[in-house]
């Protein structure tokens, strides 16, 4: 006779209550024979099983902190809040200034324009840097973007022609803006 269980799902019920009614009798036996022989317990299956999800605990925490410590410190952005304050470029309008620094305002700031820290003047603009010298010049409401600074070292027979005024708003110089 074959001392298999059987295979066959009407059987379940009827192999799991016989296992449960033996679990008893089973268990005294393992405790027995583990007396005997503590090293049964690296001998059994679920021991195995149990060495092996620890293992593979352990070597995903360990990639985890591999990652965590090749990752650039700014690229999770998990705790990084929105500043209320802008870093913004400004230069003085005045033509004989022409100061440009950076200034922090608050993001809804719109009390333009700026007091001028070199010459004192309320002529401070948001500045635009120019495609040809580099330096930063200060572009008001209504006015063109062009570079005094150009302008001024430019042979008098090229007076270049200034274009038209062009509405600007706040954030034209960004890529988002109209």
């Amino acid at each position: 006779m074959d001392e298999r269980p059987s295979t066959r799902l009407q059987d379940v019920p009827h192999l799991l209550r016989d296992r449960l009614d033996a679990l008893p009798d089973r268990w005294a036996a393992w405790r027995e024979a583990f007396r005997e022989d503590p090293a049964l317990l690296f001998r059994t299956p679920a021991f195995r099983i149990l060495l092996w999800i620890v293992g593979g605990l352990i070597l995903l925490l360990a990639a985890q902190a591999l990652i965590r410590g090749l990752t650039p410190p700014g690229a999770q952005g998990a705790g990084e809040r929105a500043t209320p304050w802008a870093v913004l470029y400004v230069a003085c309008s005045d033509p004989a200034c022409l100061h440009a620094t950076s200034t922090r305002q608050a993001r809804d700031f719109k009390a333009w324009p700026l007091t001028c820290e070199q010459c004192g003047k309320r002529t401070v603009y948001r500045a635009a840097q120019c495609a040809t010298c580099a330096r930063w010049f200060a572009v008001g409401p209504g006015e063109a973007a062009v570079c005094p600074h150009c302008a001024r070292t430019a042979p008098a027979a090229k007076a270049p022609e200034p274009p038209k005024p062009q509405r600007r708003s706040d954030d034209a110089e960004d890529p988002w803006g109209p």
